[in-house]
């Protein structure tokens, strides 16, 4: 998979994989994520939370500490969050945690799109 990702970096603007993804790239590319030369990349690290590295510099964000039952579609949801966050105008970083907070909220459950927690739940979750 880090082949077909490579070849389409030239044209990425927004680049969003797990840490494992994200990892096996920088080693196909023999570079650091850093060095990828990305607008914005978004790296996932399930409980430690998510980095990013683009042009609003380099930071990390943590994850609220809960107790997961299924972490089936955590990614997903993670993603799903951002972009639909980046859609409604939100900055990064605000798109970025609203996203780990929707993914924190949705391992606490069973399921798949089922267990995805809409904004009001998001609203009221105290992790």
């Amino acid at each position: 998979m880090p082949d077909i990702t490579a070849g389409l970096l030239e044209i990425t603007d927004l680049l969003i994989v797990n840490d494992g993804e994200a990892a096996a790239l920088c080693a196909h590319q023999n570079c650091t994520a850093e060095e990828l030369g990305l607008t914005h990349l978004i790296i996932t690290r399930g409980a430690a939370g998510a980095d990013y590295i683009g042009s609003y510099g380099q930071f990390s964000l943590p994850a609220p500490k809960v107790k997961p039952v299924d972490t089936t579609g955590a990614g997903d949801t993670f993603l799903g969050y951002v972009l639909a966050g980046l859609d409604r105008g939100l900055d990064v970083r605000a798109a970025m945690e609203l996203a780990i907070k929707a993914s924190a909220l949705m391992v606490t459950r069973h399921g798949t799109a089922e267990a995805i927690p809409g904004l009001a739940e998001l609203e009221a979750f105290k992790a």
